[in-house]
């Protein structure tokens, strides 16, 4: 055959979802021990430095209020649940509640009749795992009630991560399955967990988005993760999207318009993590 020939090859999709930013903490005095938590507005973090808000137009942490926090964040605080409202951070560890007014910038303290290990609290009420029986109470703050939550057999609280998202509790324990607790009709789902992998998975981030989960990062026997997993409530299915640039675990999580920014925690090495993915889940082909 002679002459000009045209050869027709599939499209590649060179589009890359991933972004990184070297600068955002540049402003503020970081480490890794910290409590984390965002609405669908705001991204805080907060230690005995302080508290500080990231800054979405110019990708930067800022200091919010120097003063130091009423507790301490150095164990374990990475794997807290921080509720976010626009009016108030609110944070329960041990026998205390603790409340931050976002206007006045000033700290509250309720003692609470139950040792939490880990909770969400949603309006009134607190959701909480008891330090001292490993066991899930609903907890009444208006008049200080508990109920025992019933969960499944084969579901154990144990370094544990937790989120909330469309009035469901989501577990990711160290081993084992996933699952969400649904406060409304007060039942527990299993999820199974990505790939099938019921080995050591924890110090995930989790986010809840548009009847998504998303599962980032993380530790597994192998090593530091940079895959990121998505599980469809409507469809229950794991689905694997582009990966990070980077690798770590303990990460913070903030979405804005399917943009996810993704940051503080620890790197693949286990030293504080200074940079920030910013994922464009709208741009992914996964």
């Amino acid at each position: 055959m002679s002459g000009d020939q045209r050869i027709e090859i599939a499209s590649i999709n060179g589009i890359e979802p991933h972004d990184i930013v070297n600068e955002s903490l540049s402003d503020v005095n970081y480490y890794g021990d910290h409590v984390a938590g965002s609405d669908s507005k705001n991204w805080y973090y907060m230690n005995n430095r302080g508290v500080f808000k990231f800054n979405l137009t110019l990708n930067k942490w800022e200091v919010f209020d120097s003063n130091p926090i009423p507790f301490s964040t150095f164990i374990f605080g990475t794997k807290r649940y921080l509720t976010v409202t626009d009016s108030e951070l609110k944070i329960a560890i041990g026998n205390k509640l603790y409340s931050y007014d976002l206007v006045s910038k000033v700290w509250t303290t309720k003692d609470i009749n139950i040792n939490v290990k880990n909770g969400v609290i949603i309006n009134n009420m607190l959701y909480a795992i008891n330090n001292d029986d490993r066991e899930f109470y609903e907890y009444n703050l208006t008049d200080n009630t508990s109920v025992l939550i019933y969960k499944p057999s084969n579901f154990n609280f144990n370094l544990e991560v937790l989120t909330y998202g469309a009035d469901k509790i989501f577990f990711n324990p160290y081993q084992g399955e996933s699952f969400y607790y649904n406060i409304n009709n007060k039942s527990f789902t299993g999820m199974g967990r990505p790939r099938n992998f019921f080995g050591t998975y924890q110090n995930v981030a989790l986010k809840y988005y548009n009847s998504k989960l998303y599962y980032i990062g993380g530790l597994t026997d192998a090593g530091k993760e940079h895959r990121i997993y998505e599980f469809d409530l409507n469809s229950r299915t794991w689905n694997e999207k582009t990966p990070m640039l980077i690798k770590g675990y303990s990460f913070s999580t903030h979405i804005k318009d399917g943009v996810f920014y993704i940051g503080l925690g620890y790197d693949r090495y286990g030293y504080t993590n200074d940079y920030m993915n910013i994922y464009d889940l709208n741009k992914d082909p996964y």
